[in-house]
């Protein structure tokens, strides 16, 4: 394909339920985060069989195996985020095969049909039978009993959906749902929002960062109401908040130390 001097400028489409990128061009290396079936990205750069993408949704850089390399090609902007828990089953009418949809989940040129809905990813036709309630819109009325769903899936650092997940790749999850993109990490999100100025103020869908011994955030956290926050931590948990940060009833004791609560929503 390419060398790694080469100006690469490739756009490509993840096509698979999740896709991998790594923070260097090996497989074992750190998994940075996940691209999920419809998300879009640029080439920048090729080493071996690996290829340095930019993320479209989040401008956000990693390594990528050249053998889950799909073209993008349509550049036609109509989509519907993913919504139902924990997936859908969707079946590309061209190969007959079937492709898992998670939360998040990117359905390209969306047309609803009586018993579901056509999507298009390139040249390929999908079908997903999606009911009323799997699009409708998450938002204040119905936030809470959506993240709630995610209770107890597994931590994985870099992981964003329910097989495995980090604190800031749920928050992300959370909020792509609710039409609002925000960036990956916790110390990025951290830059969105206002500041809530007084804890016993914040509200669902309020974001709480919490910083290590050297004040840097680390964590982040949603609000479900005052003194109550839901996070990944070993797991998506549902925990007590105070001034001082988390408290983990299991351990009876505080585990993150709160440096702040953000609104996004209005």
């Amino acid at each position: 394909m390419h060398t790694a001097n080469e100006n690469i400028m490739h756009q490509g489409i993840c096509k698979l339920s999740i896709t991998p990128i790594r923070a260097e061009p090996n497989g074992k290396s750190e998994l940075l985060t996940q691209l999920l079936f419809g998300e879009t990205y640029v080439i920048l750069e090729q080493q071996d069989d690996w290829l340095k993408i930019k993320t479209d949704s989040d401008n956000y850089l990693g390594w990528m195996n050249q053998n889950q390399f799909y073209e993008y090609t349509d550049s036609c902007s109509e989509m519907q985020i993913a919504k139902k828990f924990p997936m859908l089953a969707s079946l590309n009418l061209l190969s007959n095969t079937q492709v898992y949809l998670l939360p998040g989940s990117v359905m390209h040129r969306y047309e609803p049909a009586a018993d579901g809905a056509f999507f298009y990813v390139n040249n390929d036709k999908f079908f997903v039978p999606i009911v009323a309630a799997d699009i409708q819109n998450i938002d204040a009325t119905n936030l809470e009993a959506y993240a709630l769903q995610f209770l107890n899936c597994p931590y994985l650092w870099g992981g964003k959906t329910m097989l495995g997940m980090d604190c800031s790749g749920f928050t992300q999850i959370l909020y792509k749902t609710m039409g609002i993109q925000i960036p990956r990490d916790a110390h990025q999100q951290a830059e969105v929002g206002e500041i809530v100025t007084f804890s016993n103020e914040a509200r669902l869908g309020d974001l709480a960062f919490f910083e290590n011994e050297q004040g840097a955030i680390i964590h982040v956290g949603l609000i479900l109401r005052p003194g109550e926050i839901l996070h990944a931590s070993g797991k998506v948990r549902c925990d007590m908040l105070d001034s001082y940060g988390i408290y983990n009833s299991t351990y009876c004791k505080h585990t993150h130390k709160l440096r702040f609560i953000k609104r996004i929503l209005r």
